[in-house]
């Protein structure tokens, strides 16, 4: 898989999910769990090496 670009196409789409989902969250009120909304998936791609 990862000879064949699968494991970097998979690592791409996860980078613009988490693009997506962090837009969102400017318009939701400061907070501990705002932050996490808004810094989880950067940490996730980030312990995945991405």
């Amino acid at each position: 898989m990862r000879l064949h670009g699968g494991v970097d196409s998979a690592l791409d789409t996860a980078r613009e999910w988490a693009e997506r989902a962090v837009d969102p969250c400017a318009s939701l009120p400061p907070s501990p769990a705002t932050d996490a909304l808004r810094d989880g998936p950067a940490v996730l791609l980030a312990s995945l090496g991405a």
